[in-house]
């Protein structure tokens, strides 16, 4: 009984330290997840801060662009869709 006691205990030892070992590694890990979040946090802020910027002045010299007629009417349309046989056939030629 005693030799089964301390085998539990030698057992509940060894798990004990792998456990502590695994805490203190999820610990360094989240630290340097949060080290990098605050620094890519703060970059995007300053990117977008950027483009805010950026969209804020096109608004003005649209504005200026506007009143000399040099209006924006929007995308160009896309091209007429074309025949893709000869795409498909090279498709289905290389799947086989």
């Amino acid at each position: 009984m005693r030799n089964f006691t301390v085998n539990v205990q030698l057992e509940l030892e060894q798990e004990r330290a792998q456990l502590l070992t695994r805490c203190t590694l999820a610990e360094q890990q989240v630290a340097e997840y949060e080290e990098f979040m605050e620094t890519y946090i703060r970059r995007y802020q300053q990117e977008i801060m950027k483009l805010r910027k950026m969209l804020s002045e096109a608004g003005r010299a649209h504005s200026a662009d506007g009143a000399l007629g040099l209006e924006y009417r929007g995308p160009r349309p896309l091209p007429p869709l074309q025949d893709d046989k000869k795409l498909r056939t090279r498709y289905m030629d290389m799947r086989y």
